[in-house]
């Protein structure tokens, strides 16, 4: 489980009106968006899941945005797991706040989660595979105590071979997780909300194939020793 992961990426001037055309035939004016009242249950989801991420030493946490697309407020947070110059695995943690409420949520928060890990070549083709990933962040998240509702996600299996002037790159296998949840927590128990992002950490932890936690197997361990 030690495959190396394919690096991520992630990623005009304004028109003006001509000199002798009267502003009028452009319309009124358009003002900015008055911004979002502050959210103190928002900021006080946004401290938990900060102090739960500085508190993980086997995987690096880092904010890496507010996405406001879909909601009022959100906030990103990446995770790496690196062991020496090898990324192991990557993921994301997206929490979204919406006050009023969304009727697909169940709720006024909704956690996205995105997860990928490397795979040993021989693994990639065992059908189990994505059953196992998927059952592994259910268990992940009742070992963290983790309480949600409409868990919903896909599992995606990959393998890449190089060829031409890429030959010389090793070939990659990776397996992908793909989900969503509403989470139930109170913003006056922080150990709850932080309990969702430990969840993701774990979880890469384990499709990382690095030694369990919390008692949980490992999934190089649940995919070749339930054979």
């Amino acid at each position: 489980m030690s495959a190396r992961l394919t690096p991520l990426s992630f990623g005009g001037a304004a028109e003006s009106p001509p000199p002798s055309a009267p502003s009028s035939a452009y319309g009124e004016a358009v003002r900015s968006p008055e911004p979002e009242p502050v959210s103190h249950e928002f900021d006080a989801v946004v401290e938990a899941l900060l102090r739960a991420g500085q508190a993980r030493t086997d995987i690096l946490v880092r904010e890496a945005g507010r996405p406001t697309r879909l909601a009022p407020y959100g906030i990103a947070l990446a995770a790496t797991l690196e062991r020496g110059d090898d990324e192991l695995a990557a993921g994301r943690l997206v929490v979204l706040h919406d006050p009023a409420g969304q009727p697909a949520w169940g709720g006024t928060f909704r956690i996205a989660c995105y997860a990928r890990a490397g795979l040993d070549p021989e693994m990639i083709t065992d059908p189990m595979l994505p059953e196992v990933t998927w059952s592994w962040l259910e268990e992940a998240l009742a070992e963290r105590e983790a309480e949600f509702s409409a868990l919903a996600g896909t599992v995606t299996t990959t393998a890449s071979a190089r060829f031409g002037q890429l030959r010389e790159e090793d070939d990659t296998c990776e397996v992908e997780l793909r989900c969503s949840w509403s989470p139930a927590w109170s913003p006056d128990d922080p150990a709850a909300i932080g309990a969702h992002l430990e969840a993701l950490c774990d979880l890469m932890t384990m499709m990382a194939g690095e030694p369990p936690t919390n008692g949980v197997v490992s999934l190089t361990g649940r995919v070749r020793g339930d054979r």
